[in-house]
């Protein structure tokens, strides 16, 4: 995808306060999907409601470990304004202080209450798809590489649209 369109990703998403589910999702769940390593798989005989607030902060601090990870490896500092973290974090508070502008408390509360519904949803959509699915340890930190029994999803047209192709 361009520039544009990660940029638009990352604006929808800091619309319901959820900046880091890029980096959550692509540098860590696609990397470690059906691993202890991978905070959104969802555990056999987990719950949505246990998952859920599970995920919600083993995922922002996995987030931010990777993030401060890939500076290092730059020798940048964690403050540095590559960190997408200023993203993540900066873009939703703009929101929400649009919210207040326009509608003042009640107004912010709606957006909260959008926010939770849509991270609801996103994280049903993890939890659904990687659901007790694990991935056969090899020994010495390896486990077997990703196939499609890994994932309950679908490559079906109308799944996709329906699940944003999570």
């Amino acid at each position: 995808k361009n520039k544009f369109e990660r940029n638009l990703g990352d604006a929808l998403l800091a619309m319901v306060l959820f900046g880091h589910f890029r980096t959550k999702h692509i540098l860590i769940h696609h990397r470690h999907v059906g691993t202890p390593a991978d905070p959104v798989t969802a555990r056999y005989n987990e719950g949505f409601h246990h998952f859920f607030f599970r995920v919600i902060p083993e995922g922002l601090i996995a987030s931010w470990k990777v993030e401060a990870a890939r500076l290092a490896t730059r020798k940048l500092p964690v403050h540095d304004k590559s960190n997408p973290f200023w993203r993540y974090t900066l873009w939703p508070l703009g929101f929400l202080v649009m919210a207040a502008l326009i509608g003042g408390w009640f107004g912010v509360g709606l957006y909260l209450v959008q926010a939770l519904i849509a991270v609801m949803f996103l994280e049903l959509t993890n939890y659904v798809e990687h659901y007790g699915l694990v991935r056969k340890h090899l020994g010495e930190g390896k486990y077997e590489h990703i196939r499609p029994h890994h994932s309950w999803n679908s490559a079906r047209r109308f799944t996709n649209y329906l699940l944003i192709n999570l």
